[in-house]
């Protein structure tokens, strides 16, 4: 219980930021202290109510080697998805995420994709609605669906990574 409420009081220390999120939002024109920032805010409260109970579901599951390992593939990400302007070519030639990202879905996707080889063995029906999740997302406008696929592939190799080296 101590770990969820943890997450729950980080989740609301959140919510002030939901005003500041074109600060926060990572995108191919903004500067680069947002690539590791970008995660922390959300465009309006129905998405931090969203990401919030994405981030809650997996609570049992977090340590600090996994939170870390989902932080820094949610920047690196960023960085192959929408590098900083100052590495950009010209715009011509960009194919880039085109509206800013925010929100920890990059991060919960990570830990769905953690949970990836459990779901496969247990309950393909939780993987199949995760991978529908991920699909839906490159049909609507602003999802970062590409961010998602990322994620969720880091947080599966993330599992395999973990079984080989810690069991």
């Amino acid at each position: 219980m101590k770990r969820f409420s943890s997450i729950l009081i980080f989740l609301l220390i959140l919510l002030p930021a939901i005003p500041l999120a074109p600060f926060f939002a990572v995108s191919p024109t903004t500067p680069s202290y947002t690539h590791f920032i970008y995660m922390f805010a959300h465009a309006n409260i129905f998405h931090w109510l969203f990401n919030a109970w994405g981030i809650l579901i997996f609570h049992r599951i977090y340590n600090t080697t996994r939170c870390i390992a989902a932080y820094l593939t949610a920047v690196i990400t960023s960085y192959i998805l929408t590098p900083p302007s100052t590495f950009l070519p010209p715009p011509s030639s960009l194919h880039l995420q085109p509206s800013p990202v925010i929100g920890l879905s990059v991060i919960t996707c990570f830990f769905v994709g953690f949970l990836g080889q459990y779901f496969y063995q247990r309950n393909t029906t939780a993987l199949y609605q995760a991978a529908i999740f991920i699909t839906i997302g490159f049909f609507i406008p602003n999802m970062a669906a590409t961010y998602h696929l990322v994620a969720f592939l880091a947080g599966m190799a993330w599992f395999f990574f973990e079984k080989k080296f810690h069991s």
